[in-house]
């Protein structure tokens, strides 16, 4: 009976290094390993993963892309059974093969520091990076996105993708893993839109309702300061609020405004329009330039005459004028435009007019000659109250004489005279 027991304690041990033995052989063989590929959403991009009959991929070249995702080991079932009294011993887990990027996805905006997601493991793993490109991509155009790094990474932070140094557009990302034997492999997601510079934002609109169209024109564009500028709108649209930014600090809600630019410069005016639709603005540029000094100009009505002369003065000056001033040359003055004064000396005379303006000043002088006075002689007649008579005859004279008279004297003939006007 013992004899018998050891026979079967030996049969058994035997069939269970058989059972060993082909458990091995099994792990070890090359054609047991095999890719299965996970359906996909239909709207992501195409993946293929290139693999030999070894159960890994191939060589990959770099104008390929390969993205191996959510691939899985499978192991098929052996001929091999096991009587159910004994259970296979427990074997290391082999390494898995997942090379995908995870976030962000395709169609997805990003902006700043990106952290991408996903895998890079394979058991030939030497080191992995990100690279970036233009979507689409015809000359296979490919730049780092990331250092390289030979750390693998299951389902975690593959690299930080800093999109502020690349302009605004669409991109390509790609996951790019080299092997120890050389082999490069790669999945990519396209489709990826950077936009760091944010477009004005506009408050949502009303259904139904468009938002109103900012519009405006002005009378002139550039010109001296101080500049006066007449703004027309031109909007169109369902509008309840003007909002005007003249670029110097200065606003309005008219929606016509007249606004005057003090200082040289180059002002950018906005004009915000606001209706029950949302809102939008517009803005153009106005040119102010420094002022230049006024030119002083005038006329007279005379430039000479006798004594005492009386003379309007014309301003004929041109620019931006902030004062007047008039200088007679009799020590006399005047802040008048437009002066009249009376020279009563006999003399020449340098009349002098200043200006002064934003820009400077300036002044003209003309001359004024006041001369003697003519005086043309008197005319002297008289008449008698009779020319005939019986002596002693008693005539009386009544001067008749013109013009500016100083002094009478009458000789009577008979050797009688007299001072008087009338005698």
């Amino acid at each position: 009976m013992a004899h018998l027991a050891k026979i079967r304690y030996g049969y058994l041990l035997l069939l269970l290094m058989s059972v060993i033995l082909s458990a091995c052989n099994l792990s070890n063989s090359p054609e047991q390993l095999s890719l299965t590929e996970i359906a996909t959403n239909t709207s992501a991009p195409t993946r293929t993963l290139i693999s030999s009959g070894n159960g890994l991929p191939t060589t990959l070249p770099i104008t390929q892309v390969a993205p191996p995702t959510s691939q899985a080991l499978v192991l098929p079932p052996t001929s091999n059974s096991l009587p159910p009294t004994f259970a296979a011993f427990p074997t290391s887990s082999p390494t898995p093969i997942s090379i995908v990027i995870l976030s962000p996805i395709p169609g997805n905006v990003v902006a700043g520091n990106v952290q991408v997601l996903g895998a890079a493991i394979h058991p030939l793993f030497l080191q992995y990076q990100l690279e970036y490109g233009p979507d689409p991509n015809p000359g296979n155009l490919w730049y780092p996105a990331s250092g390289i790094s030979q750390n693998p990474v299951f389902n975690g932070l593959l690299g930080i993708w800093n999109t502020t140094l690349v302009q605004d557009s669409v991109y390509q990302l790609r996951l790019r893993v080299v092997l120890r034997d050389g082999t490069s492999l790669a999945t990519v997601v396209n489709g990826i839109r950077i936009q760091n510079q944010a477009p004005t934002p506009i408050p949502s609109a009303t259904p139904n309702i468009p938002r109103p169209i900012a519009a405006f024109t002005e009378d002139h564009t550039t010109g001296q300061a101080p500049l006066v500028i007449r703004f027309i709108n031109q909007s169109s649209g369902n509008i309840t609020n003007f909002l005007w930014s003249f670029g110097d600090g200065g606003s309005s809600s008219e929606a016509n405004p007249v606004y005057t630019f003090r200082a040289p410069g180059v002002f950018y005016v906005t004009l915000k329009v606001t209706g029950p639709g949302g809102s939008s603005n517009v803005t153009q540029q106005i040119n102010v330039q420094s002022p230049s000094a006024p030119v002083a100009a005038f006329t007279q009505d005379t430039t000479s005459g006798s004594s005492p002369l009386t003379v309007k003065f014309t301003n004929q000056s041109t620019g931006i004028i902030t004062s007047y001033n008039w200088t007679f040359g009799d020590g006399t003055t005047s802040l008048d435009p437009n002066p009249t004064h009376q020279f009563v000396a006999v003399g020449t005379y340098n009349v002098i007019l200043s200006l002064v303006g934003p820009g400077g000043t300036s002044f003209v002088t003309r001359k004024i000659t006041v001369q003697d006075p003519v005086v043309p002689p008197p005319v002297a007649a008289f008449t008698p109250d009779k020319t005939t008579g019986n002596i002693p005859l008693a005539i009386q004279f009544s001067n008749q004489s013109t013009g500016k008279v100083t002094s009478y004297n009458w000789d009577f003939g008979d050797g009688q005279t007299s001072v008087e006007v009338n005698p």
